[in-house]
């Protein structure tokens, strides 16, 4: 990934572990979140929000759900700045995408770990354009 999109990531992860260490006090929470501090470590978005549904005992499925969901909601609100769609057409996108949210979580769910993988150049490329852009639409 990009450095914008690692930072991004490193920036949401550290406001959801300062959200949840508020509402859900645990101990493990206050270690990692020191340890991270010490030494530096970037406290990624997937893995602080894997770490809450974990400690919470939320069942995988449902976490899958929930990060499929957000995936397309974040990616519907930053389209409503980029182009004339407004909420009620990203209401149909989600709408259109949730329709099979749970049989995309129950195949995702028969993939092994040594399978898990992602190769997207054109996202890569567009990510590394826009990370050197000398004007940029948005930063969110």
């Amino acid at each position: 990934m990009t450095r914008e999109v690692r930072q991004a990531s490193a920036s949401q992860g550290r406001q959801r572990l300062r959200l949840i260490r508020s509402v859900f006090p645990h101990p493990f929470l206050e270690e990692f979140a020191e340890y991270a501090a010490e030494k530096g470590t970037p406290c990624h978005h997937p893995t602080i929000f894997a770490l809450q549904h974990v400690l919470q005992s939320i069942p995988p499925e449902a976490t899958l759900l929930a990060w499929f969901y957000q995936a397309i909601a974040a990616q519907c609100a930053a389209s409503m700045k980029l182009i004339r769609i407004g909420e009620e057409g990203c209401q149909k996108i989600i709408t259109i995408c949730m329709e099979d949210a749970s049989g995309v979580v129950r195949r995702a769910m028969q993939i092994s770990r040594e399978e898990v993988g992602w190769f997207n150049p054109v996202l890569d490329i567009a990510s590394s354009r826009h990370e050197r852009a000398y004007v940029r639409l948005f930063i969110s």
